[in-house]
């Protein structure tokens, strides 16, 4: 299954590392790139266990971190 970012969500997850490589260590960082990777590959391997958008048709929404809530990082949409 190929995953495509929505241009919000592109957009957003840019503007996240942005501000965490003015806040984070390198480690964390790259922790949380491995973290976001991993939710990609579990929306890849299950998509329906992620909540679908309400506005968007087959687009799923993760929650990425307990540090960051869905709303500050717009759920980084995907289409599946």
């Amino acid at each position: 299954m190929k995953i495509s970012w929505t241009p919000t969500a592109r957009r957003t997850y840019i503007n996240v590392l942005d501000h965490l490589e003015k806040t984070w260590t390198e480690r964390e960082i790259q922790d949380f790139i491995n973290e976001v990777d991993n939710l990609l590959d579990q929306i890849k391997q299950n998509p329906g266990m992620f909540e679908e958008s309400r506005k968007k048709k087959n687009v799923r929404k993760g929650f990425i971190t307990k540090h960051k809530t869905p709303q500050e990082i717009n759920n980084f949409p995907v289409s599946t």
